[in-house]
């Protein structure tokens, strides 16, 4: 299961509703500053399964032995069939069946059956046979040889989504596994939930699993081709299983663990030691140059006080004209009004002429046309006017 170095559900639902959590117990923790992403690494216990696929032709004269069983029925005025795989496994003369499915009349189903097998060396494995019938036939009768087993993987976490704003886990890097033993049990398990949901998968129509592997060989249908697929979906398909194993016993209140409790015991924990860095990029600052940084902003400070201080005072010993108060440069009204007071009718030629160069050195402000107390308008500026 993803984690996070501090408690947080995810939004995987166990099937009573209960989130799942994904957190690490943190003996020492110091809270990290909000919007610094976190980055960890941790060795976390992974299960996969080696798995090798053959194609075999299997009838009920060989070993293992293959038969399948059908029988036909109405129902709702329609055919239907119940189908199931009869095998005999090798070590034993025990037939073993697969669940019974209802499906068409043309029988569109694929079937699987698990043998278990103890090797000479003591170690267990599992062919699982599978076959498919209908518009399943191009499932060659194929048998997989799993040995499952539990293994540790390196996984490189960034970003946890309480202490940066992302999702998480916005990046999980995982390295090549290591360490792997064998795994019985979990083996066992992750086959049979491979199994009833190759049986769950199926209806009249099809089956899910089966409609899965089809869609891959619709680009390259032969026979390497089907046995790489199958050994792939298979193995991926137990990995999987092992998770929905997970989520039940992290999920909170699953009551799975010894007296009915639902906190992992300390004996199944597994502790781990590491180093937190942090690491910024920004600006210090030394006690002898104090005075130093200070003298840019102190200088800056000064000289804009000075500024408005003379501002102030340039404008208290020239005041503007009362005539020219609500004159507002921003109003086109205003332009037009200023324009039309006739104030610089004899100070340019007529504009047929060649007036550019009087024009650059001609100097324009608003003030009275005809003297104080007159019709504020433009002007050709001269001394004594502001």
């Amino acid at each position: 299961m993803p984690v996070a170095i501090q408690e947080t559900d995810s939004r995987i639902l166990s099937v009573t509703g209960q989130t799942l959590p994904v957190n690490v117990e943190i003996e020492k923790y110091d809270n990290t500053p909000p919007g610094f992403p976190v980055r960890f690494s941790m060795t976390q216990q992974g299960f996969s399964a080696y798995v090798q696929c053959q194609q075999r032709q299997l009838d009920a004269t060989t070993r293992p032995s293959v038969r399948l069983q059908t029988k036909v029925d109405t129902l709702f005025d329609q055919d239907v069939t119940l189908a199931q795989l009869e095998v005999i496994c090798p070590a034993t003369t025990n037939t073993s069946y697969s669940e019974t499915v209802l499906t068409s009349a043309n029988v569109d189903a694929l079937f699987g059956v698990s043998c278990p097998v103890v090797q000479i060396n003591g170690g267990r494995r599992w062919d699982l046979i599978l076959t498919g019938s209908g518009v399943y036939k191009s499932i060659n009768t194929t048998i997989c040889s799993i040995w499952p087993e539990v293994n540790l993987v390196d996984i490189d976490y960034n970003d946890n989504t309480i202490l940066f704003n992302s999702s998480f886990p916005s990046f999980i890097n995982g390295s090549q596994s290591w360490g792997g033993e064998p795994a019985p049990w979990l083996g066992e398990f992750a086959l049979s939930v491979f199994l009833k949901g190759l049986h769950v998968g199926q209806s009249t129509t099809g089956n899910a699993m089966g409609d899965t592997v089809l869609s891959f060989l619709s680009t390259k249908n032969d026979s390497e081709t089907l046995t790489n697929i199958l050994e792939q979906y298979v193995r991926g398909v137990l990995e999987l299983s092992i998770t929905l194993l997970r989520s039940a016993y992290t999920q909170k209140g699953n009551g799975l663990y010894p007296g009915g409790n639902s906190t992992i015991p300390q004996s199944m924990r597994l502790a781990t030691n590491g180093t937190y860095r942090a690491t910024t990029i920004g600006w210090y600052q030394v006690g002898d140059t104090a005075g130093t940084v200070l003298l840019a902003p102190t200088f800056i400070s000064v000289v804009s006080i000075l500024i408005v201080v003379a501002t102030l005072a340039y404008k208290r010993g020239c005041p503007e004209s009362p005539a020219t108060h609500s004159f507002d440069p921003g109003d086109i009204l205003h332009i037009i009004a200023a324009s039309s007071a006739g104030g610089l009718k004899d100070v340019f030629p007529p504009y047929h002429e060649n007036n550019i160069e009087n024009n650059e050195h001609t100097r324009i402000a608003l003030a009275p046309t005809d003297g104080p107390g007159s019709r504020p308008g433009f002007v050709c500026k001269k001394i004594g006017y502001q």
